[in-house]
Formats: structure tokens, sequence, C-alpha cells
């Protein structure tokens, strides 16, 4: 108000000095006029100015979140009572070399009263008499290392320490003939070759005594 009050008067007394005779002294009023009013103009403007702004706010960057992913469990699967008698029925025999425990878990039906053996990869395999399980075993102590489960009816066994040549390694498949689980046949070949091929009866479970 103070300055809009000022520059209303400036406007009323035009810059022009204005000069008055009084007793031979002459005044110069327009001329001292204008100065004062530039000086408080000036102040005016100064107190005018506009606000020095804030420095700028530091905004907080997000941190980047990990994202944790649940450990999937691992399956697990039931193996029925009687299959898992059998299993350690037949794997405790294997260790001990007794080859009567075998024999005696082997299918007797009318067609198949002997045992089946092959070599993986090498056709259809034959039937021999049970004794020659006692020949196997002679020297040998095989053990059992992976196993199915024994799913509808079909179970298989992978076991090492086999003395058959180059072929230390044997899957016992297992059936059941008159809901009794029998050993059905036995395939002997490379641990690289039969491991792989245990996948295909079923998913795979370590043996343990």
């Amino acid at each position: 108000m103070v300055c809009g009050a000022l520059t209303q008067g400036a406007n009323r007394y035009p810059s022009t000095a204005i000069i008055y005779h009084l007793g031979g002294k002459y005044l110069v009023r327009a001329g001292f006029l204008l100065f004062a009013v530039t000086l408080v103009l000036a102040g005016c403007g100064s107190g005018s100015a506009p606000p020095t702004p804030a420095p700028p706010t530091a905004t907080s960057r997000p941190q980047p979140t990990t994202s944790h992913a649940s450990p999937t469990p691992n399956p697990t699967y039931l193996v029925g009572k009687p299959y898992a008698t059998f299993l350690h029925t037949i794997c405790n025999a294997l260790a001990a070399g007794n080859s009567g425990t075998i024999i005696a878990n082997l299918p007797h039906y009318e067609y198949n009263s002997g045992v089946r053996y092959g070599t993986y990869g090498a056709g259809p395999g034959q039937t021999g008499d049970p004794s020659l399980i006692h020949t196997w075993l002679t020297g040998a102590r095989p053990r059992c290392r992976f196993y199915t489960p024994g799913v509808e009816g079909h179970g298989a066994i992978l076991t090492s320490g086999w003395k058959m040549g180059a072929n230390h390694w044997a899957i016992l498949e297992a059936d059941l003939f008159s809901h009794k689980w029998r050993i059905n046949d036995f395939t002997f070949g490379p641990q690289s070759k039969l491991h792989p091929a245990l996948h295909i009866a079923g998913p795979v479970l370590m043996y343990h005594v």
C-alpha cells in the first residue's frame, strides 16, 4: 500500500523542475521530490523479489524386491507292505548269497517254471533251470541300489555286484502272481543302460537297508 501511494504521488508531480521565487531564492521542488520517490520505489522493488526456492527434497528410490521361490517338496510314494516285505526279502537274500530264497520267489506257473533271464538289448531272453541262480551267486554278493515302488502289479529292482562277464548290474522285474510278488525276469547289462531303463517302469527310489 505504501509503494502504491508513493507511485500515485509521483504521478501527480511531473519530473520537470518547478522553480519558486521566494525572497530572492529559487527552490527546485520537483527535482528533490523525484529523487526521494526513486529511492522509495527502489526499496519497494527489492522487497517484492521472489522468495528463494527451497532445496529439492531428496526422494528415496524404491528398493528392488527379491522374490524367494518356495522350495519344491520332494514327492513321496507309498510302498505297500506286501511289496516292501518282498523287496527286503530279495535284497537281504542277494546280499547273503542265499540262492534258495531267490528260487523260492520265482513264479512257478504252468508255462514258466524256470528262471527267465537275458542281456539288455539282446532280444527277449530265455528260460533256464532255477539252479542257475546258485551259479550266479557263487562268489557274488549283489546289492540293491534302486527300485520302483510297485505300481499296478509291477515293480523293478536295480542291483549291482554281479559277476556276469562285463555286466555287473541287473534289473530284477517283479510281478504279482496270485496276489504274491515274484521275480519274473533278470536282465543283465551295464549301469549306463539299465539305470535309464528303470525309469520306464515308474518313479525310481533309492534303496536303503
